[in-house]
């Protein structure tokens, strides 16, 4: 988490960056306890500057599919929006690419990801 916060520095105050997208590989490591913490470093960076402070607004995250659990403890972390990239629709050659027994097998968990944040009745985020 200091190296997030070095680099936060770097981008927030020397760049003068506001906004940024974190790009999350789907391994163990990074899961959606390690995604939060990110979150919370890069947030809790302020920059000292000549008219107050510089800092980072809002994080997007470019992640794996998450669980309603997951998606809530990032949203309770301050998450901007999420994206999950589907690299094919086509059900033959994602099987392909994604052999059983692997994290990206399910087609249908990827696929449908973005919806479990939703409340099904009231379509609001959770």
């Amino acid at each position: 988490m200091d190296e997030i916060k070095r680099e936060t520095e770097v981008l927030a105050g020397e760049i003068g960056h506001k906004r940024l997208i974190a790009v999350f590989g789907e391994h163990p490591a990074t899961d959606a306890g390690y995604m939060a913490e990110v979150l919370k470093s890069i947030y809790s960076v302020k920059v000292p500057t000549k008219t107050g402070y510089s800092n980072i607004r809002r994080v997007n995250i470019n992640g794996a599919p998450l669980s309603v659990e997951e998606f809530r403890m990032i949203k309770e972390a301050g998450i901007g929006t999420y994206q999950i990239f589907q690299e094919t629709y086509h059900h033959v050659t994602y099987a392909k690419v994604h052999p059983e027994g692997t994290v990206k097998s399910d087609y249908a968990w990827r696929l449908y990801a973005l919806h479990r944040p939703r409340k099904p009745a009231s379509m609001m985020w959770l």
